[in-house]
């Protein structure tokens, strides 16, 4: 019974782990991504009005 007991133990710590990992996997995807698309638009308006001012 007891060792039943620790595997169901190590198999819910593994699983709050694993859940732990792709939640955290998750958001540094999304704010890479959310960077990136916040990013990139500045820095094309960056670049058009450094092009128009020369």
């Amino acid at each position: 019974m007891a060792i039943i007991r620790c595997l169901c133990v190590l198999s819910l710590a593994d699983h709050v782990q694993v859940a732990c990992w792709a939640l955290h996997r998750t958001l540094t995807v999304g704010a890479s991504i959310s960077i990136r698309v916040l990013v990139t638009p500045a820095f094309v308006f960056l670049h058009l009005s450094s092009v128009e001012s020369v």
